[in-house]
């Protein structure tokens, strides 16, 4: 899940948010089964929550992605990259596979993912926007 995040104590109504895959495609129209995008306004602390979730990524999902936060007068962007990963197998038998009446596809792996920002942090999927929509 990456999350970019918006201080909001001094904006009028709530930013807009787009999240991007590579340089054009918007992915508000890919939300479905694998995607899902949500927001939210945390009062207590006046910060607007924006949320991109991969669900189950697999090696399509790998590439380059960004943010854009905008409001009436003012814009920021922030560029990030997904990397995928096959998930490592263990010489150790699953004892609930050789339960299973039929295999998975690609013998059972499964896909995990990393998140790489451009500041090379690997802590987390968070982007903060703080900064960005204060009035100067």
């Amino acid at each position: 899940m990456f999350t970019a995040k918006v201080a909001g104590e001094s904006l009028l109504k709530k930013p807009s948010v787009k999240w991007f895959k590579g340089k054009w495609m918007d992915l508000a129209s890919k939300v479905g089964k694998h995607l899902q995008l949500r927001d939210n306004y945390d009062r207590n602390n006046k910060v607007y929550i924006f949320e991109m979730e991969i669900i189950e990524a697999n090696m399509t999902f790998a590439g380059g992605y960004r943010c854009e936060v905008s409001t009436k007068d003012k814009f920021d962007s922030s560029n990030f990259n997904l990397i995928v990963n096959e998930a490592p197998t263990s010489g150790e038998m699953d004892i609930r596979a050789a339960f299973r009446r039929t295999s998975l596809a690609g013998g059972g792996r499964r896909m995990t993912s990393a998140f790489l920002s451009t500041e090379g942090s690997e802590e987390s999927g968070e982007l903060n926007f703080s900064a960005l929509l204060k009035k100067r």
